[in-house]
C-alpha cells in the first residue's frame, strides 16, 4: 500500500488482484454478511425500514 497525499490522515490506496477463481468465495461472504442481520436481532437488522422485507436473493443464492 503507498500513500497517495501527506497530512494528518494521509489517504492510502490498495490494490487488489482478484481472479474469476475468486468469485465464487467472494460472493460466500458477502451473502454470509448480509445474512447476519436478518438471522439474528430479531430476524431485522437494526437499520431496517418497518416495511422492509427480508431479501429474497438471500434465501436463494
Amino acid at each position: 500500500m503507498v500513500p497517495a497525499a501527506n497530512g494528518p490522515r494521509p489517504t492510502i490506496w490498495a490494490y487488489l488482484r482478484i481472479g474469476p477463481e475468486d468469485g465464487e468465495r467472494i460472493f460466500g461472504l458477502i451473502r454470509s454478511i448480509h445474512c447476519f442481520p436478518w438471522d439474528c436481532n430479531g430476524g431485522r437488522p437494526v437499520d431496517a425500514k418497518p416495511d422492509e422485507e427480508r431479501p429474497k436473493w438471500i434465501d436463494n443464492a
